[in-house]
């Protein structure tokens, strides 16, 4: 039985089974959108664009199979309600409750319905990203990424739980603890290795300290070197010019220091003198060149035939140590390194972990160890959904795990690689390579997972590349025209933060249209958006309860579906607009103060109008202090004061575009 590939058949089956599963995610993903078109009819009283038939499939889902009477029902209702006769009868209540009783039961389910979506999906990814790492263990029939004790631990239970056949699941169990075993030997070899390369490293480092003390830089590197005015045959003559070549190869290739050992070769030109002295230095080219230039050469005329000899060992020497030292065959390794494209990812993970690590780094002890808290319970039940701290999320916490483990998997691969050679001079050749194929492949899951839960926190990278400029609008909005500010509030939160809690409690669906709003005006010219006659844009009359503040102020409201907002367009100086332009690439800058967003509440908009009176009253000096900052000519703490303004109101956008249902004040959205 070939357990290993019954296995990885096994778990590409699952990972098959996941994309099936993930259509059906799209296909109650479209039944949401629906209903959430219909409830938007119903709750706009907007009954002619209401096809009831096209909405049958949403309210057979919603009522069990009842959809024929439901339609019948709702379509009776619209009747009375449309009927002027009506308008006192007791039939119009009675129509009107019924149809909020359906448009309540229609947003129950669309919540439901978002809220099993979302559990299918990171039940899906989770197994997903499970099924893949098991997937990528085996290659070719083969073993080839061994898992730690504690990844071994959870991989048995995985094989405990599954549906495998028991015989597999034994040799299976078998064959990774035999494996796990064997690669803890292979890396105690390495680990011996390393400790041996370590110390000889150490040794010749000590060694070069002690010479470089007790030697002298030779400040005249070159000798003259006297003409030969005795004969000399064919053969000497060609050994010496060999020498002359050496000896002027080393001079370029040296920065010749004094070795006190060629002291002991003065007047001293026997070949087992030097044989012996040559050999106890580590520095030998160093010594045969100074021996050359100071005793050698000099009395070659006198001891010809004693040189000599020494000449044809010098020329042995060179050919067999110091040529072969620079012709040395580049090593090759036999595990290719990570391609080009993988290497392109890689840098781009390095370059952000080095950020979160920092960012990490910078935090204090009791948010440190709230961290650990959250990943200890990650690691002892996955399964835990709870939201331990309103700081830090799951999600965070297990991206920033991801970000730490994928950083120093990724520095040790280096380091290891550095040593690669030396593993293998060793004979250590199998054991290296079945280490950094093992280290590669978990790399490659770490950063799989790792940029699955980048885009969960972060949006994805692209969308990102340019974090660092002095806006994030570029990221994501790059053709707006109408920049936005939220109104900051006495209490140091912005306006949003709050609007959002408050449309939560109201009717929390309206948080799409919030989104929709804010992105639509900032997308357009903003004197033709508002002049939109669906906009219903119009000046915002203070509540007589209140100073007024209309001259000051001149605060606007208009609508989106069921979105209410409350603004007022700054003024900005003629420099200001120019740097706002330079800074944004906002062709005319327009700037919004959005003093507030609220839902729509029943039939009428006068409590979140009231509502808006208020905030403006209790948060007037906030109000000023933003027309101020704006209208005034910006010096370099005021830019930056307004920049922020914008940037803060960008991310926050950013925010509730891409989920206008996730709390804002979740400070793990920023990380």
């Amino acid at each position: 039985m070939d357990s290993l590939n019954e296995f990885k058949k096994y778990v590409e089956t699952k990972i098959n089974s996941i994309a099936e599963n993930n259509k059906l995610i799209e296909q109650s993903q479209n039944l949401v959108d629906k209903l959430e078109n219909l409830y938007a009819f119903l709750t706009d009283k907007n009954y002619a664009g209401i096809d009831l038939n096209s909405f049958r499939d949403c309210l057979n889902f919603v009522f069990d199979g009842n959809d024929t009477i439901i339609i019948n029902n709702i379509n009776e209702a619209i009747d009375i309600i449309k009927d002027e006769k009506l308008v006192n009868q007791p039939q119009r209540p009675a129509a009107e409750n019924y149809l909020n009783n359906i448009n309540t039961s229609i947003l129950t389910n669309i919540n439901k319905l978002k809220e099993n979506i979302e559990k299918i999906k990171t039940e899906n990814d989770g197994k997903a990203s499970d099924y893949r790492e098991y997937s990528d263990l085996i290659k070719e029939g083969q073993i080839v990424r061994h898992l730690s004790d504690k990844d071994l631990k959870r991989f048995f239970e995985f094989l405990k739980k599954s549906s495998l056949d028991q015989n597999i699941v034994l040799d299976l169990t078998i064959l990774f603890c035999k494996d796990s075993i064997d690669y803890a030997e292979k890396l105690r070899k390495l680990r011996d290795a390393k400790e041996e390369i370590v110390k000889k490293d150490n040794v010749a480092e000590v060694k070069k300290k002690i010479k470089e003390q007790n030697r002298v830089k030779v400040e005249d590197n070159n000798v003259e070197v006297p003409e030969v005015k005795f004969t000399l045959t064919e053969e000497e003559n060609a050994i010496y010019s060999q020498v002359l070549d050496i000896m002027n190869v080393l001079t370029k290739d040296i920065e010749l220091n004094h070795d006190t050992l060629v002291d002991l070769l003065n007047d001293d030109f026997s070949l087992e003198s030097r044989m012996s002295i040559y050999d106890s230095t580590d520095d030998k080219f160093n010594l045969i060149l100074e021996d050359l230039k100071v005793n050698l050469i000099p009395n070659f005329e006198n001891n010809k035939n004693d040189i000599m000899t020494i000449f044809k060992y010098i020329i042995v020497l060179y050919n067999k140590e110091y040529r072969r030292e620079e012709e040395k065959i580049e090593f090759v390794s036999q595990v290719a390194d990570f391609s080009e494209e993988e290497k392109k990812e890689i840098e781009e993970y390095l370059e952000i972990a080095n950020k979160e690590i920092e960012y990490y780094d910078s935090l204090d002890k009791k948010d440190k160890d709230m961290i650990e808290s959250i990943r200890v319970l990650l690691v002892e039940d996955s399964k835990n959904k709870i939201e331990i701290s309103p700081k830090f999320s799951l999600d965070y916490v297990k991206y920033i795990t991801l970000i730490r483990d994928f950083y120093d998997a990724y520095n040790e691969y280096v380091k290891e690689r550095e040593l690669e050679e030396e593993y293998v001079k060793f004979g250590l050749q199998e054991d290296t390579n079945a280490y950094f194929v093992s280290q590669m492949s978990e790399i490659r899951d770490i950063l799989r997972r790792l940029s699955k839960q980048y885009e969960l926190i972060n949006g994805k990278k692209e969308d990102n590349a340019k974090a660092n400029d002095i806006s994030i609008i570029s990221q994501y909005t790059p053709d707006r025209k109408t920049l936005l500010v939220f109104l900051p509030l006495s209490d140091g939160d912005y306006s949003i933060i709050d609007d959002q809690q408050e449309v939560f409690d109201i009717n929390k669906v309206v948080m799409q249209d919030v989104a929709g709003g804010l992105y639509s005006i900032s997308r357009n010219d903003f004197y033709t958006y508002i002049s939109n006659s669906g906009t219903n844009n119009k000046d915002l009359t203070p509540d007589k309860r209140i100073s007024d503040y209309s001259k000051e102020v001149k605060p606007h409201r208009f609508r989106k579906g069921n979105a209410r907002f409350a603004y007022a367009k700054l003024s900005l100086s003629a420099g200001n607009q120019e740097k706002i332009k330079e800074i944004y690439g906002v062709e005319k800058a327009d700037v919004l103060l959005i003093i507030g967003c609220s839902a729509k509440m029943n039939d009428s908009s006068k409590g979140i109008y009231n509502d808006f009176n208020r905030r403006i009253a209790k948060e007037i000096d906030s109000i000023r202090y933003v027309f101020r900052l704006f209208s005034t000519d910006f010096d370099k703490a005021s830019l930056e004061a307004a920049t922020r303004l914008i940037d803060d109101s960008d991310k926050y956008c950013e925010r509730l575009y891409k989920d206008p249902f996730r709390n804002l004040d979740d400070e793990s959205l920023w990380r």
